[in-house]
């Protein structure tokens, strides 16, 4: 659900710590400076500007991974496929300045996790060429009233990628869909009837 950017994500290294542990883990942390244009939520034709201040936690172990990939336990693998469980998120804000949800609740901010299958189709791994990645996830809203699940989606994405495009810059595209259940979209869309 972060993935409506428009602008320019800018990623700036204030502080940064590494360490390498001996089993073969890797830990980095450090914060980034983002910029991005995003949408009100999906669907909607009223864009904001953001801009913050973003820690960040990479971590490469024997089976939990938090990367530029996103947040993943790695449970199951071979030359061909990857089972794993992926995260992802949404910053919901300002929705009830826009006038076209006059009269609707504020949108919260919001969770998904859930299992994915991830399918090597070209490359040595899936990190370089084709891949195929299937994610169907739970999708819970973060707020002050606590954790609620509003539904589920299934987000398909064909990936490419190619890791040294020019120098050490990566090259990727992905093209995908998403599909929800009826109280996903409910929670989004649906208006209350008058009374």
């Amino acid at each position: 659900m972060c993935r409506s950017l428009l602008g320019v994500v800018i990623f700036w290294a204030a502080a940064c710590w590494g360490d390498a542990s001996p089993a073969g883990a890797h830990m980095e942390a450090g914060i980034a400076m983002v910029a991005q244009g995003a949408a009100d939520y999906r669907g909607s034709n009223h864009y904001r500007p953001y801009a913050l201040p973003l820690p960040y936690f990479l971590y490469r172990g024997p089976v939990l991974k938090a990367d530029r990939d996103g947040v993943r336990g790695d449970f199951w693998s071979n030359h061909r496929a990857e089972f794993n469980i992926s995260m992802d998120g949404s910053l919901n804000g300002n929705s009830d300045d826009n006038r076209l949800r006059r009269g609707m609740p504020e949108l919260e901010s919001a969770v998904e996790f859930g299992p994915s299958l991830n399918i090597r189709l070209t490359g040595e791994t899936l990190n370089e060429g084709w891949s195929l990645r299937l994610p169907i996830r739970a999708v819970i809203t973060v707020s002050g009233d606590g954790l609620d699940h509003i539904g589920n989606v299934f987000s398909p994405r064909l990936y490419w990628r190619k890791p040294e495009v020019i120098g050490n810059w990566r090259g990727s595209f992905s093209v995908g869909t998403m599909v929800a259940d009826r109280s996903y979209h409910a929670y989004f869309y649906d208006v209350a009837e008058p009374t």
